[in-house]
């Protein structure tokens, strides 16, 4: 159950950090020099007018546990509209090595899920930590979470761009860490993953935004993870590589979920699909 948990806050960290891409009007801080926290209040000014965008990224977890090795690469599309909430999502990804696809919709109320050439539909009661996820892409309440951590940010410039860094390793980066991955939690799940904080092992993690100048909304996200975590006497190591880039921001026209779906979407129980 741990491990689950754990694997849901790790991915949290990649929906938080990829979800922060987003424009406005362009805007200008002057000509002087900003810092990494002058940055990202930019960013954040930015997202005010974000209204939907469109996001691609890829992403390749691996955990070791008592021996064996379980691999869960993933290529990820993204079309997402915040006001009313509304996801498109299509993920290619692998079960044990056999390939998965899959496409769903998301709103506040309802999941539809298209797996193995059936639409399923589920009332959003089983699945608070995506909602809350998908409900936490809009940038702002993110950027106020890394200005915490601002003092530990590094940031280059070039003629076009930002480049944000943030990296390090053990006890140094743990609270960087555990807020990042109890945010897209349920209540319960993020309730369990605190009480276990002490058995986790940050071994390193490191993030990167390469930042537009004009626009001040970030091109290019990556993240590496590496951390450890002990369950029952054994440990499992879990290791998470993300890239990602955001695009057609404020561009995305007639985003809706196709009448079809709708109609032959079979309605299931959510916590029965969980367990």
């Amino acid at each position: 159950m741990l491990k689950k948990v754990v694997i849901a806050g790790v991915l949290s960290i990649g929906l938080i950090l990829s979800g922060c891409g987003q424009k406005g009007d362009q805007t200008t801080a002057g000509k002087d020099k900003l810092n990494a926290e002058q940055v990202l209040s930019e960013v954040g000014k930015a997202s005010e007018k974000l209204k939907n965008y469109e996001m691609t990224a890829k992403m390749d977890m691996e955990m070791e546990s008592n021996g064996q090795t379980m691999k869960m690469p993933s290529n990820i599309t993204s079309q997402i509209q915040l006001d009313p909430l509304l996801v498109h999502q299509k993920m290619d990804t692998e079960n044990n090595g056999t390939p998965v696809n899959l496409e769903m919709y998301v709103t506040k109320d309802e999941t539809y899920v298209n797996s193995q050439n059936q639409w399923i539909k589920m009332k959003n009661d089983g699945t608070a930590e995506l909602i809350k996820a998908t409900e936490n892409m809009n940038p702002s309440k993110k950027i106020e979470q890394m200005k915490k951590f601002a003092k530990d940010l590094s940031l280059t410039e070039d003629k076009d761009n930002y480049e944000i860094k943030f990296s390090g390793k053990g006890d140094s980066v743990k609270d960087f860490a555990k807020e990042m991955m109890v945010e897209n939690l349920e209540a319960k799940q993020a309730e369990a993953l605190k009480q276990q904080f002490d058995k986790m092992k940050i071994d390193e993690i490191s993030f990167g935004y390469t930042v537009d100048k004009k626009t001040f909304y970030p091109t290019k996200v990556s993240l590496n993870l590496n951390m450890a975590i002990e369950e029952n006497g054994q440990t499992a190591k879990i290791k998470m590589k993300m890239d990602s880039t955001s695009s057609k921001f404020n561009e995305l026209k007639d985003l809706s979920i196709p009448e079809d779906v709708k109609k032959n979407a079979k309605e299931v129980d959510p916590n029965k699909v969980a367990g």
